[in-house]
């Protein structure tokens, strides 16, 4: 389970407002115009409107700065194995992320109005996504741009060539690369804005800055975990665990779902691996025979590669190269889930 927190954007392209976001996540209303999934939902309603989700987190910002975040974006993205145990069904995705913001609520270290965050004092509207698409950072894309690039300059002197034995020489070579190229789809090599195969549900949660009174500040950016400063003469807790948060939303999956995580799936282990990948290859080397294969496998998946478990001397050098590669990986997964206010 991946769930990344952001902050709205700021700057002179962006707007104060949330319409931009909102019109974002409704591009996948074409799709099934009759689908009650074209809707955002909140912790009671099914159906609201996107209009609805504007005036809302728009008038809910009493007394914040003006270069201050409005609202957080949630991205909760369940990984292939686990789509499959729930059957990429969007009405326990729902349910999940119901459940889910009961948990962020939690987390915030603070009292409103003398009890605990909750999540009726969240103001949240999530919406469900059925499709991605491959963006310019992703490893596939990445690793294909030499490629790409190669083939685009080919092209251009093919163009520009009027000699025939010139212009086939350039095709052959062209060929040749495109027979190189390490990733593709049905033949075709993968681009940003090809989109991704099979099951790809996801849920993006809107979260106003400002709880439903529009009084308190709730920043899951907060640089402070869990403590308490002073402000005029009287202790007011402040912070927001995320990663309590992060771990407590793979348990809560678990929990739901009745799901058996692999050691490999786990937050914790993500970020042991960031740090010492090797101390955690050799961890998951020791698991029994079937646990171990699975974990491999999905260590796999989930990054750009990882040798097999059966490494003689000839093949380290290459091995920490792939785990100085893995480690990049997880490190940049890391750092988009937080988010720095």
């Amino acid at each position: 389970m991946y769930v990344t927190i952001t902050p709205q954007k700021l700057g002179s392209t962006f707007h104060n407002s949330v319409a931009d976001l909102v019109a974002y996540l409704e591009k996948e209303n074409d799709t099934d115009p009759t689908s009650k999934y074209n809707f955002f939902f909140d912790q009671s309603r099914d159906i609201v409107s996107a209009e609805q989700v504007i005036q809302a987190i728009d008038q809910n910002t009493a007394k914040l700065s003006s270069n201050a975040p409005r609202f957080f974006s949630l991205v909760i993205s369940p990984s292939k194995r686990e789509l499959e145990h729930i059957k990429a069904s969007p009405e326990q995705m729902q349910k999940y992320t119901r459940e889910l913001m009961k948990i962020y609520a939690k987390n915030f270290n603070r009292k409103i109005d003398g009890h605990p965050v909750t999540e009726k004092d969240l103001f949240y509207f999530a919406k469900i996504e059925f499709q991605r698409t491959f963006k310019e950072f992703g490893w596939q894309v990445k690793e294909n741009a030499s490629y790409i690039k190669k083939i685009a300059q080919l092209d251009n002197q093919i163009t520009q060539s009027e000699e025939t034995s010139s212009i086939k020489k350039l095709q052959k070579q062209k060929e040749v690369i495109f027979q190189q190229i390490p990733h593709k789809l049905n033949g075709e090599p993968i681009i940003p804005g090809m989109h991704k195969p099979g099951d790809q549900i996801h849920v993006h949660v809107i979260v106003s800055r400002k709880d439903r009174s529009n009084r308190y500040s709730l920043s899951p950016g907060s640089s402070y975990k869990s403590s308490e400063t002073v402000l005029n003469h009287k202790k007011i807790a402040r912070g927001f665990n995320r990663n309590e948060f992060y771990q407590h939303a793979e348990t809560l999956f678990d929990k739901t779902f009745q799901y058996n995580r692999n050691p490999a799936e786990s937050f914790q282990l993500r970020k042991d691996f960031i740090k010492s990948p090797v101390k955690v290859y050799k961890q998951l080397a020791s698991l029994p025979p079937d646990e171990k294969q699975l974990a491999f496998r999905l260590l796999r998946e989930s990054s750009t590669q990882i040798l097999s478990p059966m490494l003689n001397p000839s093949q380290t050098k290459l091995a920490m190269q792939a785990f100085k590669r893995i480690q990049k990986t997880l490190a940049l997964s890391t750092k988009s889930s937080s988010i720095g206010y």
